[in-house]
């Protein structure tokens, strides 16, 4: 009997299970496995188990890996001829000694069964009660959250710490949330092991930031990754993009450089707001000049993203997106509102400018909608609005559809490590939106937060967050410092 090596990596994984982060803890992760890995597993003892862990370090060689055969722990023949006796049950033989082979000998079967049922009885009460020691030692008992507001730009969101027995912390963000919201989500989750985050405070606003939390528990508990946590690397560095803040040209300018400067080579520029709707070509004219005056030769290497923010018609939009086909844009971000879905699947038919959509989105599900349509090319969730857990699931679904996903991030820097090693885990994964603060004292308050700047640039990719975990120390006195006290 033979495993590969994916199966084989997924028996031996212990952040598989709810409840089993600790690798003494391996029973309940092969409680999940499909029936006939759990039967193989089953036949298995603590030291080959044991073994087959060490086997893990050559999995990246590609080869498959035969199982040893199991150990016979049964009694000596003596105690097998004393059963005989006293039961007169028949003996149990191989083919080979049918055949006339005596190289094996004969076993009872009752016998048999009976011993190997008591044996894994006592190896699943061992490791269950490991698996239960665990559990309670990451029981949640506190949850605050840190209402957060930049003093220039007025961005604001909400930082979420939870506490556990053992003494570990996991900190993510969401959007703004009220105190009722907090209080709902302590009743929920105290109490709660945080290896269980599934279904935790759903339709909650805090929902996105619980759960990331959760994961950055059992990412410390495991000395792993978030990334890991999540399935593992696809890639080893994440390409990241910016806002360009500004509505004249010379702003814009200015913006540009400094993007540049810190190593940002995709843009995302705001059109200019309309007048009116349905004012034809003078409205596409203003939109080429801005997109010119920032496209210059010396900018070969720069792309671009025009983002509406949902203010045009989807006549205006249809007229824009056939216009700007020559400036090669990566998509064009949210041109109209998502009313009517017939209607901007119509503009999607008649150009090839690439069309993004999803930072207004509230629900997953609703995704399914936009792709079933043909109206997305590149889906953009929101970290702050979605959770991990559905991020990934909006992504597996994009994928049946060919769909990049590009997530949309305007939160803190904490959400910007959570979406980096997001990004990291995706196999459809596109581009990072990243927010760059233009004031000092927006760069200032996001730089203490963390004990390291995350919100970094090379050549327009950001490397996997070392360390495990998000990579980060969130900075307590800041969070006091900063706390938004009008929220």
């Amino acid at each position: 009997m033979r495993f590969d090596i994916a199966t084989l990596q997924f028996a031996l994984r212990p952040q598989v299970a709810d409840q089993a982060v600790d690798p003494r803890a391996c029973w309940t992760a092969f409680t999940n496995l499909p029936c006939g890995v759990f039967v193989l597993l089953q036949e298995r003892t603590v030291r080959e188990i044991r073994t087959l862990r060490v086997m893990r370090r050559g999995l990246e060689t590609g080869s498959s890996y035969r199982l040893p055969r199991p150990s016979s722990t049964l009694p000596g023949p003596a105690r097998i001829r004393f059963r005989q006796r006293r039961t007169g049950s028949k003996t149990w033989r191989a083919p080979e000694q049918e055949s006339g082979d005596t190289g094996h000998r004969g076993l009872t079967a009752p016998y048999a069964m009976t011993a190997r049922r008591k044996r894994l009885t006592v190896l699943k009460d061992r490791f269950a009660a490991a698996a239960m020691g665990a559990r309670n030692r990451h029981e949640i008992t506190r949850v605050d959250a840190f209402p957060l507001r930049e003093p220039i730009s007025r961005r604001a969101y909400t930082l979420v710490r939870i506490r556990t027995k053992s003494g570990l912390a996991g900190h993510g963000e969401c959007s703004m949330v009220s105190h009722a919201d907090l209080e709902h989500a302590r009743q929920v989750l105290i109490g709660r092991a945080a290896t269980s985050y599934a279904g935790s405070v759903v339709g909650s606003p805090i929902h996105p930031a619980a759960i990331a939390a959760m994961l950055d528990i059992i990412g410390q508990a495991c000395a792993a990754p978030l990334f890991r946590v999540l399935g593992g690397p696809t890639r080893n560095k994440v390409r990241v993009m910016t806002s360009l803040d500004g509505s004249a040209g010379a702003e814009l300018e200015a913006s540009l450089s400094s993007g540049l400067k810190a190593g940002f080579r995709a843009f995302q520029v705001p059109a200019p707001a309309p007048g009116a709707r349905n004012q034809g070509q003078a409205y596409v004219r203003s939109v080429r000049a801005r997109l010119k005056a920032l496209r210059t030769p010396a900018r070969d290497n720069v792309d671009f993203v025009l983002d509406a923010a949902g203010r045009l018609s989807p006549g205006d939009a249809a007229s824009l997106a056939a216009a700007l086909e020559e400036f090669h844009l990566l998509w064009f971000d949210e041109p109209c509102p998502l009313s009517d879905l017939p209607r901007v699947r119509r503009i999607a038919e008649t150009t090839v400018t690439p069309l993004g959509f999803g930072r207004s989105v509230n629900q997953p599900h609703s995704f399914q909608d936009l792709l079933r349509e043909g109206i997305l090319d590149v889906a953009r969730p929101d970290v702050l609005r979605e959770s991990v857990v559905d991020l990934r699931r909006i992504a597996a679904l994009a994928e049946t559809y060919y769909v990049a996903v590009a997530p949309h991030q305007e939160g803190g820097p904490v959400a910007t490590a959570t979406a980096i090693h997001l990004a990291a885990s995706l196999p459809n994964f596109f581009i990072q939106h990243i927010p760059l603060p233009s004031s000092e004292a927006d760069q200032s308050m996001r730089s203490e937060l963390l004990s390291h700047p995350v919100e970094t640039a090379r050549d327009g990719f950001a490397t996997l967050i070392p360390g495990p975990v998000l990579g980060i120390a969130v900075n307590e006195k800041a969070l006091e410092k900063y706390k938004d006290t009008e929220s």
